[in-house]
Parts: C-alpha cells; sequence; structure tokens
C-alpha cells in the first residue's frame, strides 16, 4: 500500500505532529507506566510497545528503539515474575505473545527462546480449553482471544480446536447461523452482533482461518451463515440513523421482525465493525454484493455525525473519535471514496478537539461502573490515540490493526 497521506488536509496533518510529539511526552517521559500496569495488549505494556514498533518505523527516531527496548525490559521482568498475567488476548498473554511475535516479524527483536515459547504456548492451550468448556468465546478475553495468538504463531492444530468448536456450537436454521452469549448479570442468552465481542468478530476470526487454510469448508459455511444472520437483520436507518442491533435476547429472537434497536457509532459496537467486516468478505462471498453492501452502508454512516446518534463521548479507539476516524480513514484506502476522506478528516478534528487543559479523558470501566478519566491504555486511552495520529501520518502500513480485527 502507498502512503497517501499526502492528499489528506495540511492542515490537520500539522496539528497531528505537533499532538503527537506531545503525546510522546505523556506516554513515555512524564510519570512512564509502572509494573503494575500490567502487560496487556489493549490495557497495558503490550499496547504501548506496539506503539513505539509503529512510531520507530515511521520516524526512524533511535530514541523511540531505545524506549522500545526499555519498556520490551519491563514486560520481560513482568513475565519472569509471574504477575499480573492472564491468559487473555486483551489484558493477559496472548495478546502480549501476539505483540512480541509480531516484532519478531518486522524484525525488531528475535523469537524468544524455544523452551519459554513452549511453556508459554501450553499455558495459553491449557487456558483456550478451559475458556471452551466454560463456554467462554470471546475474542477479546475469551478462547477465540487465544487463538488469534496462535494463528499468529503458526500452531493451526490449537486453532482448529477452536473452529470445530464453533461449528459444534453454532445455531444454523432458515440458512443463518449464529452464536448465543450469555450476559454475565442476569444470565440470559443473547444474539450479539459487534465486533469486539459478538457474530461479527466471529466471523472475522473464522476468515481469517479460512485464509490460513485451516478446515476451509467449515470456515466457509460458517461464515456464509453469519453473513445471512447479519443481512436478514438489517434495520429501516430512517427510524433511528442504525442499520443493526447491537443485542437481541435468543428468546425474543424473529428473523427480519425484530423491534428497532438504536446501535452506537463505534468500533467495539454497531454499524462501523459490522459493514467494515462485510467489505473484507466480498472476495469469498460472490453471491451477495457484499462490497456494494458496504460502501452504501459507509456513506450514510457519513452523514451521521449529531451528538445524540453517535453517541461518542471521548476521543478513544474503542467507543470514541479516534476508531470513528480510523474506519473511515480505511475504507478511503480501500476504495478511493472522497467522501470517506472527509468523514475520516472530521472525526481526527474532533479527537484533537477533545484536549483539554493538556490531557485526555476517557469514558472507561464497564457499563456498570464507568467514569471519565485519564487512561495510557492502547484500547480506551491515549496510547491508541497516538497510534491513530501515526495512522494518518503515514498510511503505507496498518498490518499493525490485525490485533483490532481490522487487517
Amino acid at each position: 500500500m502507498t502512503n497517501k497521506s499526502n492528499e489528506l488536509d495540511v492542515k490537520l496533518l500539522d496539528m497531528v505532529r505537533r499532538e503527537l510529539q506531545e503525546l510522546n511526552k505523556y506516554l513515555l517521559t512524564d510519570s512512564p507506566p509502572s509494573a503494575k500496569e500490567g502487560i496487556g495488549l489493549y490495557n497495558g505494556l503490550s499496547g504501548l510497545c506496539l506503539y513505539l514498533y509503529q512510531n520507530y518505523k515511521i520516524s526512524n527516531d533511535e530514541e523511540i528503539l531505545v524506549q522500545l527496548y526499555s519498556h520490551l525490559d519491563r514486560l520481560l521482568d513482568n513475565i519472569d515474575r509471574r504477575e499480573y498475567i492472564n491468559g487473555s488476548f486483551s489484558s493477559g498473554m496472548a495478546g502480549c505473545s501476539w505483540m512480541m511475535k509480531f516484532l519478531s516479524e518486522n524484525d525488531i527483536i528475535e523469537e524468544l527462546e524455544s523452551d519459554l515459547i513452549e511453556e508459554i504456548n501450553l499455558v495459553l492451550f491449557n487456558n483456550m480449553k478451559q475458556e471452551l468448556l466454560d463456554g467462554n468465546i470471546d475474542q477479546l478475553n475469551g478462547a477465540i482471544g487465544i487463538a488469534r495468538y496462535f494463528l499468529k504463531a503458526e500452531k493451526y492444530d490449537f486453532v482448529e480446536m477452536t473452529v470445530l468448536h464453533l461449528k459444534s456450537i453454532s445455531i444454523t436454521n432458515d440458512e443463518e447461523t449464529k452464536w448465543l452469549s450469555e450476559n454475565w448479570i442476569n444470565k440470559e442468552n443473547y444474539y450479539n452482533f459487534s465486533l469486539a465481542h459478538g457474530t461479527t468478530g466471529i466471523i472475522q476470526f473464522l476468515h481469517q482461518c479460512y485464509l490460513q487454510n485451516i478446515l476451509k469448508d467449515e470456515c466457509e459455511n460458517l461464515i456464509m451463515g453469519g453473513v445471512k444472520f447479519l443481512l436478514s437483520n438489517i434495520q429501516d436507518y430512517s427510524k433511528g440513523d442504525s442499520f443493526f442491533p447491537n443485542s437481541i435476547k435468543a428468546i425474543d429472537y424473529r428473523k427480519s421482525q425484530n423491534a428497532f434497536q438504536f446501535s452506537r457509532m463505534a468500533w467495539c459496537y454497531g454499524d462501523l465493525g459490522i459493514f467494515y467486516t462485510l467489505f473484507n468478505l466480498a472476495p469469498l462471498i460472490s453471491s451477495i454484493d457484499l462490497k456494494k453492501i458496504a460502501i452504501e452502508g459507509f456513506l450514510k454512516l457519513s452523514e451521521r455525525i449529531r451528538p445524540e446518534s453517535t453517541l461518542l463521548v471521548d476521543p478513544g479507539f474503542c467507543h470514541g473519535t479516534a476508531g470513528v476516524s480510523y474506519l473511515f480513514l480505511k475504507m478511503w484506502l480501500a476504495t478511493g471514496e472522497k467522501k470517506f476522506k472527509e468523514t475520516a478528516e472530521f472525526w481526527l478534528w474532533k479527537t484533537l478537539k477533545y484536549k483539554k487543559n493538556n490531557e485526555y479523558i476517557f469514558l472507561t470501566g464497564n457499563f456498570e461502573n464507568r467514569a471519565f478519566k485519564g487512561s495510557r491504555a492502547f484500547l480506551d486511552g491515549a496510547c491508541g490515540v497516538a497510534m491513530i495520529y501515526l495512522a494518518f501520518l503515514d498510511t503505507s502500513d496498518t498490518r499493525w490493526d490485525e490485533c483490532v480485527l481490522l487487517n
């Protein structure tokens, strides 16, 4: 992919460069992350290391490289002490191992010693098996998240176990395929549509398996059924600015006949992640014009800018303006559609304007206990915002976004 940043608003990019310098001071100079922030890719040291790699790749600043190695040393110390470690992709060993594998693929670090890799893989494999037994297939915090690392590590026999499990628990009828999720509070079963935690993310994972020739027939059938599930639940957008619901209780589900449900504009939940996934599936599914459906959806969503329509209240990647701007940037790079470039720029300006009193404030925490506060995290903090700024300054390599289900 060639760098198309020179086609973006020059004034905007100048602002981004200046802001990135300030963010680097915040992320690296003033009170650097402590060991207690953990090893997480989405919320700890691994996410910062991924950002430092991308920053160094673009800037060739040797000081950034020194910082990267320093933080990698701190990360390895945490692993050696076995502190703050779990198996998840978001905050634990799976995401950390994915990041280190990514850096080794790009010749920044050498592979870990084989004995250590085998130990990590065994622990993660056992974690993955337990998550499958417990019914936790979540791609951020459950079995699929661990399988995503095994995809990167080319441990395909481990990945096959997850694919076959997804096949065994899938619900297929009327050509639709879907998977149940459980509400962790009231234990009710529901169908989740999201990229971060639901059917869309499962389809994206299966697509990656398909592309790496892992149980291709099984993956293709599950993907096709999942796509039909999504498409059969497209809503009348004129009723409330949302094409897809967030989730529907299993006992209430009626194909194409569910009550209208409003969803947010974000990476994690809502229309953007779903349409982007459908766009990427177009080469696999020739019987449906998914590219046309996705482009038309994004064009309509480019007009969705009112705060009460978007529910955007912070600059973060997960559910904030940085993630929205990046998804439109990706669609512009893929299609050349001018409207997508303009919308990406619009939301990036909004991201810059969120800074107040020399700080960004993010809405963090779960739905029951959320608060606005400063954060250095990748997924919903300053590290993720900085990563998106880098992406606009150099659009030529977005391979890192595999870790957020977009590559």
